[in-house]
């Protein structure tokens, strides 16, 4: 397919970013699972100047040999994808490891942010959501215990631990 001008897909994505000359600022914001990081990338993309991806990457490595794009090509694909957009990026796709590298490859493009939230409110979040997955691929039951031995006042903030 890239045979006799491109060798790599990554030389053609290359190719397409840097002959490109209206990449939107792009962005990329950091969480956790259950902080919110799906209702967070629907609300941005609820505006129509924002294209926004939600792990994106992830279901990308599945894909292309099981491994993930690193953070800059996987934002320059975002960019191409997002042509016409003013800011474009995703919600929980970028390691956040890679962030000061980005930063420096995209400069002044680049913004990012971390999601996080409360730890209670995340773990209850949590084992619903693996309730919802029933039969997943791991047994996740040590966290339904975690949470038995916490007491709630107004269902937010713990009083009593047992030990």
């Amino acid at each position: 397919m890239f045979k006799g001008v491109f060798n790599t897909p990554l030389e053609y994505l290359d190719y397409l970013f840097y002959r490109n000359k209206e990449i939107p600022h792009l962005f990329a914001i950091v969480t956790w699972g259950c902080s919110g990081s799906t209702w967070l990338a629907k609300v941005l993309n609820s505006h129509n100047e924002i294209f926004c991806l939600h792990c994106y990457n992830q279901h990308l490595s599945y894909v292309v040999n099981n491994s993930y794009l690193n953070g800059i090509s996987y934002l320059k694909s975002i960019a191409v994808t997002a042509t016409g957009y003013k800011l474009a990026g995703d919600v929980h796709g970028i390691n956040r490891e890679e962030l000061p590298l980005i930063r420096e490859f995209f400069g002044e493009k680049f913004r990012d942010a971390v999601l996080v939230r409360d730890p209670l409110s995340r773990l209850k979040s949590m084992i619903f959501c693996l309730e919802k997955l029933k039969g997943g691929f791991s047994d996740y039951s040590y966290i339904t215990n975690i949470i038995k031995t916490v007491f709630f006042v107004n269902d937010v903030v713990p009083i009593h631990f047992k030990l």
